[in-house]
Order: structure tokens, then sequence, then C-alpha cells
């Protein structure tokens, strides 16, 4: 499989493609159709280039298809930029959910111990197995997806997140809250890896960088920023519950924003399209022998949906998608590590502040996070075309011109400057606090971490994507469980590891950690990066 494109056109996550049942992608210049919302306008169209070829209404994809706003396109790259960016910001609120969720129970989970009459080491289990779910079930929404469509995923995935909120709001006791809390963030995480495929979908590798970006910046950016000051003003003001309430409401709101403004992006061509093409062509049957059983194409297709997740970490097989998770997994653990840190330090002597002081405290963390998300991606975007410009990779005219990319060129001074900032920000929070210095010095600490956490985090997002341009889901399904694990993992042992270490020499080695394997991570990629490419070309499938 080769994974090195230009800046025209990148191979659609399309199994018909894959098995050469197809011709060659479309273009905005290959088909036509009648105008409609949702087109590129003239202006941005070339004298030579033809309408995109729309979906009539009847034949769309998806639950309550015919609902949306904007049209169905056959390739959705073919959007106007608008249109794309519209679609990507309705995504990305979908995703604020998973963070918002997270961080809106910082505050609340002194109040949510006593109220449930529980100690607070049970109360921290509810992010703990909130990670376990974000961290698997995206490895099974991403087969849902390619055998139902991404559109279908969102709106049953978020009805069921609608409905486990309502009943952790209502919960009587602190294991119905685990196991409700549970299963809303499973249901939400489907924008962990489905979100990412969306934006693959429609936006070609010269802007998908920034696209991530601003996908990032509702994944974890607006979570930060809105999740820790709003729970500390609902907890106050109404209790724990109200947190959960307010979930639910929002979640409400984003599942119509879904209906209506969020089309079916992915290849029209699906697995279940090519499974029923391949029965009818090894059947040969004439017309006088039955029709081979439906029963066991289901299976089938049951049986790909259970067991399908688990063939996608044969992919961590190969050293290019392995160590480019390891980065952002390594730095999201230590996430959890510094969010428990946060809830519990500044709560208590010498700072003793309130909930809703402690969610402003948060603040700067999301405010870096949506600059670094922003920033970050086009930093990418603007890297990787310099090392083709340098490297003097272009098509010919022939075929259409353009530079060569290649994903591994993203991984220069960005990734250097993440590791090295982030790193060295752990051991100077660690050890401000510790002493008691002034609020406002680890809130600076904050911003600059924050920031320097979205380059990595969509850096490597927007390379696996690439790394895996016919399973782009996949990929970001992986990464979000290589993050989310090591997440877990540190929120378990943050409180343990600060009662017995204290703050200091807890994110001193946390940072030593990160700086040491993050570094070799990065010169891993910059050195081998293309070898290790080129070696998965071919072996997947």
């Amino acid at each position: 499989m080769d994974t090195t494109f230009k800046d025209e056109v990148l191979p659609n996550a399309s199994i018909s493609e894959m098995n050469n049942m197809h011709s060659t992608p479309l273009t905005s210049q290959s088909k036509a159709s009648t105008p409609n919302r949702g087109l590129k306008s003239p202006a941005s169209e070339t004298s030579t280039s033809m309408t995109p070829t729309i979906v009539p209404k009847a034949k769309r994809r998806g639950l309550l298809s015919q609902l949306t706003l904007i049209s169905e396109l056959e390739n959705s790259k073919e959007y106007s930029r608008s249109i794309k960016w519209l679609i990507t910001f309705t995504v990305s609120a979908g995703a604020a959910v998973i963070t918002t969720g997270e961080n809106i129970f910082y505050p609340s989970l002194q109040d949510t111990a006593s109220d449930l009459h529980t100690s607070l080491n049970l109360a921290d289990l509810t992010l703990s197995l909130s990670k376990i779910g974000i961290a698997f079930c995206p490895l099974w929404w991403s087969p849902f997806s390619e055998h139902l469509g991404r559109r279908t995923v969102y709106i049953v995935s978020f009805f069921l997140f609608v409905l486990w909120s309502v009943l952790a709001a209502i919960s009587k006791n602190i294991g119905m809250l685990l196991a409700m809390r549970f299963l809303s963030a499973s249901a939400a995480s489907s924008f962990q890896s489905v979100g990412a495929g969306t934006v693959a979908d429609m936006w070609e590798p010269k802007e998908r960088g920034a696209a991530m970006g601003i996908y990032y910046m509702g994944n974890l950016g607006v979570g930060l920023v809105l999740g820790p000051l709003l729970g500390g003003i609902l907890t106050e003001t109404w209790g724990w519950r109200a947190t959960q309430w307010f979930l639910a409401i929002y979640g409400g709101v984003v599942l119509v924003l879904i209906i209506f403004n969020l089309p079916e992006t992915s290849p029209r061509q699906t697995i279940i399209t090519v499974r029923l093409e391949r029965s009818r062509s090894n059947s040969q049957t004439t017309e006088n022998e039955p029709a081979p059983p439906t029963t066991r194409f289901n299976r089938g297709v049951v049986g790909d949906i259970l067991i399908g997740p688990f063939h996608a970490l044969e992919y961590l097989r190969f050293p290019a998608i392995t160590i480019t998770i390891y980065i952002a997994s390594i730095a999201f653990g230590t996430t959890g590590l510094l969010n428990i840190s946060y809830q519990s330090t500044f709560s208590r002597p010498p700072y003793s502040l309130s909930p809703t002081v402690v969610g402003c405290i948060y603040i700067p963390i999301g405010v870096g996070c949506l600059l670094g998300s922003v920033y970050g991606g086009k930093w990418s975007d603007s890297i990787m075309a310099r090392e083709a410009r340098n490297a003097g990779r272009y098509r010919n005219e022939s075929e259409g011109g353009g530079l060569i990319y290649r994903p591994e060129d993203r991984v220069r001074e960005n990734a250097w400057l993440g590791v090295g900032v982030f790193a060295s920000l752990l051991i100077w929070y660690g050890w401000v606090v510790q002493q008691g210095v002034v609020w406002w010095v680890p809130m600076i600490a904050g911003f600059l971490f924050g920031a320097s956490s979205m380059i990595l985090f969509g850096l490597v997002t927007t390379m696996v994507t690439e790394l895996l341009p016919n399973k782009p889901a996949s990929g970001v399904a992986l990464n979000s469980m290589g993050r989310n694990l090591f997440a877990c993992v540190g929120f378990a042992i943050a409180q343990p590891l600060i009662d017995v270490m204290g703050n200091g020499w807890l994110f001193t080695a946390a940072g030593t950690v990160m700086l040491v394997t993050g570094t070799l991570a990065v010169e891993g990629l910059r050195r081998y990066g293309a070898g290790w490419r080129e070696g998965m070309s071919g072996r997947i499938p």
C-alpha cells in the first residue's frame, strides 16, 4: 500500500478501490450534475471543471438521511470549503462531548463522594472507567461505520449517550453511577475514530492538518476550557447531578445538529456491497439454482463487526504506526496525572480553592489547547509542504503536477518543540505546586502545557490517517485506544502517588520519561519513518 500522495488526490477509503473494482477516484473535474447546496461555487472552479455529482435524495445513505439539509455527494472532497468547514465544526462539536463529559466532573468529585456516601478513590473511578470505554469502544464504532456508514453511527451513539447521561443524573448509588458513566463515555467515543474519518473523507492532504486542528479544538480544547468551569458552577449551585443533566441536554443539541447538518461522507462503495458482489460472483448460479442464503452473509457481517476490531490491532506490528501512537499516548497519560493533581492540590491547603475557582484553574490549559490545535495543524501542513519542495518531489505534468507529500515529513521541529516543552512544563508544574507558589504561576505552565500537547495530538492523528489512508477510522481508533489506556492508568495511580511522592517528584519522573522516550520516538520517525512506511506497502488490506 502506497501512502505517498500528491496535493490533489488522496485515495478514498473505499473497499472497491482496494480491490480495483472501480475506476479512478472522482474529482471535481470528472462529474457533472445539477447545482445544489453544499457544492463548489462557479467562481471556485476552473473553466474546464464540472459540477460535482449529487446523490439523489431517495438514494442518500444513513439513518434519517432525507432530513439532512446538506446534499450528499458522490465524492465528499468536492464539497465547497464553507460546507467542509460546517461539517468539520459539527463533528468537532460532537467530539467536544467527550472531554466536556470528563472535565465537567473534576470539580464535583468531592460532592459526589459525599452525596453517594462513598470514598474519593471510588469517585475517581468514574473517570478511570470512562477512559476504558473511550479507549476500546472506538475499535467497534469504526467497523460499524464501515458497514453502516458514519451518519448512522453518529445518530445511534448520541441517542445512547443522552439516555445514559439521564440515567447517570438519577443514579442512586456509586455502582449505578460508575456503570452509567462508562456507558455514556463508550457511546460518545464514536467521535474519537469516526469523527477523524469524516475529516479525512473531505479534506485533501495539503489542508488536512489544519482541519484536524479544528476537529481537535472540540475533541480536547473546548472541553478543557468550559468543562471544569461549568462543573464548578453547576456543582456549587445545584450539586453534582446537574453536571450530568447538562451533558444530556448538550448531547441532545448535538444530535439535532447531526441529523440536519451531517450527510454521509464515506465512499459510496461499502464493505457490505463488496461482500454482496463477491457472493454473487462466487456463486455463479444458474437461473434455476437457488440464490445463496442470506444467513451466511448476515453471519459474515456480524462476525466482521464483532471480530473486526481485533484485526485493527494487527496494524500495531508496524513501527511507523506504533511509535507514532506512542508519542500521543505517553503525553495523554500524563494529562491523567495532571488533571487529578489539579483537583486534589488546589482544593486543599495551602490553596483551598472552591470548586468554581478550581474549575477556573483549568481554563489556561484549555486556551492553550485551542491555540495549539488551530496553529499546530497549519504548522504541520506547512512543514510537510516545505520538506516536499526541498526534496524536489513533484508529480509529472501528465499526472496532474503538484507536490508529493509523505506523512513522516510532518515530524520535524514541531515534534521536537512539543516533546521538549511538554516534558519541561511537567517538571516545572510539579515543583511549583509542591512549594505552594501563588496559584497564577502554575496557570502559566498550564497554558503552555495545553499548547504543546495539542501540537503533538494533532500531528499524531493526522499522521495515522495518512499512514492508513484506506482505514483512517481504524487508525484513529488505535490512537484513541493507546491514549486513553495511558490516561486510565494515569487517573488510577495519580492520587496514591501524589500522597506518597508529592507533586514535585511525581512530575519530575513523568517529565523525564516523556522527554527520554518521546525524543527517541521522534528521532526514530525522522530517521527511519520513510523506510517503515515503505515496508507497510502491500501488507495492509
